[in-house]
């Protein structure tokens, strides 16, 4: 069985990525696509918020990505959030979420953070009311 399937699997994926194995790359072939329920595929996705990235982990890494078997490489779950905690800090979390701050589409802060996700990084989340207000780039006020 094996025997069969290796020859078939190398060929599919260097239908995919080329015939220079130095060249593959398990996130070519796993991707993660962040999409708007206005406008889910095609031709203006972007506009709405929608990309696409590359992937690195399986659904057995840290950096998971879990794939459907009628799907193979699109990812269908991955983390949501990532959070490092110093404990010894108690004023912040260094922290990142999937999506961004805002699910409002057509605004800066709608998918910022996933961007940052993708990268590995992470962002300052303050708790410390002073820390809070000396980090601030911005306020939102709600009134009745």
């Amino acid at each position: 069985m094996i025997r069969a399937a290796a020859p078939r699997a190398r060929a599919s994926i260097e239908a995919l990525q080329g015939k220079d194995l130095a060249a593959w790359a398990w996130g070519k072939a796993h991707t993660l696509s962040f999409v708007s329920p206005l406008r889910r595929s095609g031709a203006g996705q972007e506009l709405a918020g929608g990309f696409t990235v590359q992937r690195p982990g399986s659904g057995e890494t840290l950096n998971r990505g879990v794939y459907d078997f009628q799907k193979p490489f699109a990812v269908n779950f991955f983390p949501s959030m990532r959070v490092v905690v110093d404990f010894a800090d108690p004023d912040k979390i260094n922290a990142v979420v999937a999506g961004g701050v805002s699910e409002r589409h057509f605004q800066p802060h709608q998918n910022d953070q996933a961007r940052i996700l993708v990268a590995g990084e992470r962002r300052s989340w303050w708790f410390n009311p002073k820390q809070v207000e000396a980090h601030a780039k911005s306020r939102a006020t709600l009134s009745p």
